[in-house]
């Protein structure tokens, strides 16, 4: 046993009033030895994390109480390695071995091992827990050289478990066939539990039939597996304290998204082009300017004096054509799209702006208690403008591109709602650095306190990351949503400004105004060169009038 899996504590069980324990005289050289009685509730996984072994002496009826004590010492590591010295009489041991059965299966206890002997006997008889489908156990056969103690079960025997997909997305979410129709489960929770099942010989069973009305919120699906009604709930979320975990299954970040800025009014891009125009007014100065050297930046033809004509300078005036021949057509395309497809105003980039506009934000129960226990809690908890609400609430906002609210999201869900939008001529929904409310948390599935499934889960999960297993199937979760749900939402969407023109009357007000004022400086302009005209012959007059 030693040698199979190192033991670094020994845990040793008895009564307080048993006097003559078979484990009084037992004290090994070299292990640390935790003795305890059926009084002490001491929790051996919030206070030791090595390998430990449990050793119980059953003499009697009455020291079946220590197996419900060893059940809450070891409460969450229930799969600690159990060795019971049955020193009874009877030949025959099935009546004590059908108990501890009944008590190692009503406990989830799976590796334990009882050794029977008679009192003043040296023979001692092997029994192993054979814990799937239903607890037995069985004459232990070391022959083959296997191991006394299962860490890992390969196989369930078609064990029982209830499951129940939560269709939050992209977790668990309905997904429609091309060819036919039918719906199926799509989420990469959903096809994990389900490989799970498949691999590892258990009989997968739902609590309900999967329609839309199987969706329960975080509060209703903890509540489900606290009170032991599902085993495997197909449901991922951001990993916390309070409840019993599987290993991580993503990295995800938390967020708040907000509504892009307002397309600019085309007034305020003229108000911005104003320095440009002064440039543009700095060609009635041309005098001062190399006409050649300034048509050459521009990219427009231009003559050479004949002493420059040298193949040299031909070259260099071609390379500069050219090179401002491009820069001349970028700048006119930005100009274009510029005054065609109007920029944004800057949309909300912290928590103090998002707390002075008064934008409600859309949380969930669970995302807004945990964002209270981060670093930022202080901005958090000046948010009076939260609203809590379900999941699938929230959801058909942010497809229906709602902007009448902020909303609090994750990287999956933002991801698919942003590729969503990349349809339409602008974003309608914008994230901001600082907004972010976790930072690459991890994603966890939920399993039953001492489950007996969690290990073999967790090891499942492993070879699945190593693999690429689960990268592939939340990418293929991702496809599948983005083609089956979202597009029910394409015709309902309520973002009004999807179907205003680029410019309206108002924009065309301003070009007959910027119209105006160019004629109006032109003819300031020709009536400044008829003066200076008529200047010049009155001054030539006055002047042979003087001599």
């Amino acid at each position: 046993m030693q040698s199979q899996r190192p033991i670094e504590t020994l845990l040793f069980m008895q009564r307080q009033k048993d006097l003559n324990s078979c484990l009084n005289e037992l004290n090994p050289i070299g292990i640390p030895v935790l003795r305890l009685d059926e009084a002490d509730g001491t929790r051996l996984g919030e206070h030791f994390n090595s390998e430990a072994l449990a050793l119980l002496c059953i003499q009697q009826p009455e020291d079946f109480v220590l197996l419900q004590c060893l059940a809450e010492i070891l409460d969450r590591i229930r799969e600690t390695r159990t060795l019971i010295w049955l020193n009874v009489a009877e030949p025959d041991p099935q009546q004590y071995l059908s108990l501890i059965a009944d008590q190692a299966d009503k406990y989830n206890l799976l590796n334990m091992l009882v050794l029977h002997s008679k009192p003043m006997e040296l023979s001692i008889n092997a029994y192993r827990l054979q814990p799937f489908p239903e607890a037995t156990f069985a004459p232990l056969n070391d022959s083959n050289g296997g191991k006394i103690f299962n860490w890992i079960w390969g196989d369930f025997h078609q064990r029982t478990a209830i499951a129940h997909p939560s269709l939050h997305i992209p977790g668990s979410f309905l997904a429609k066939h091309r060819v036919g129709g039918s719906k199926y489960l799509g989420g990469y929770m959903d096809r994990l539990i389900r490989q799970f099942a498949r691999i590892y010989n258990i009989r997968l069973r739902f609590r309900k039939p999967v329609n839309e009305n199987t969706w329960l919120s975080d509060v209703e699906i903890r509540g489900l597996v606290s009170r032991k009604e599902v085993d495997l709930p197909m449901y991922s979320r951001i990993f916390s304290f309070n409840t019993e975990y599987t290993t991580y299954l993503d990295i995800s970040q938390v967020f708040i998204v907000v509504p892009c800025g307002k397309e600019m009014r085309l007034d305020d891009i003229f108000r911005s082009l104003r320095p440009y125009f002064l440039i543009i007014l700095g060609n009635w100065f041309a005098c001062f300017v190399n006409m050649r050297v300034f048509a050459g930046a521009l990219g427009l033809p231009f003559g050479i004096i004949r002493r420059y004509r040298s193949l040299t300078m031909r070259q260099f005036l071609m390379i500069m054509y050219v090179f401002s021949l491009v820069f001349s057509c970028f700048f006119s395309a930005s100009l274009s799209a510029l005054l065609t497809k109007l920029p944004c105003y800057q949309h909300i980039q912290n928590f103090e702006e998002l707390q002075q506009s008064g934008l409600p934000v859309m949380f969930d129960e669970y995302a807004a208690s945990m964002s209270e226990l981060q670093v930022n809690r202080q901005q958090i908890g000046q948010l009076t403008n939260k609203i809590l609400t379900p999941t699938i609430k929230r959801n058909a906002l942010m497809f229906a591109l709602d902007t009448h609210h902020a909303y609090q999201t994750s990287s999956r869900l933002w991801q698919i709602v942003n590729n969503y939008q990349s349809r339409y001529r602008r974003n309608v929904l914008c994230e901001s650095p600082g907004l972010i409310l976790f930072y690459d948390y991890p994603i966890v599935g939920l399993v039953q306190n001492n489950s007996v499934f969690k290990a073999t889960l967790n090891e499942f999960i492993y070879r699945a990351h190593d693999v690429g297993l689960v990268r592939h199937w939340i990418s293929e979760a991702m496809h599948s949503l983005t083609a089956t749900q979202i597009e029910p939402h394409n015709q309902t969407h309520s973002y009004a400004e999807f179907i205003h023109a680029p410019l309206t009357n108002r924009d065309l007000l301003w070009v007959w105004k910027l119209l105006a004022t160019f004629d109006a400086a032109a003819a300031l302009v020709f009536v400044l060169e008829l003066a200076q005209k008529y200047w010049q012959g009155w001054r030539n007059q006055l002047e042979l009038i003087l001599l």
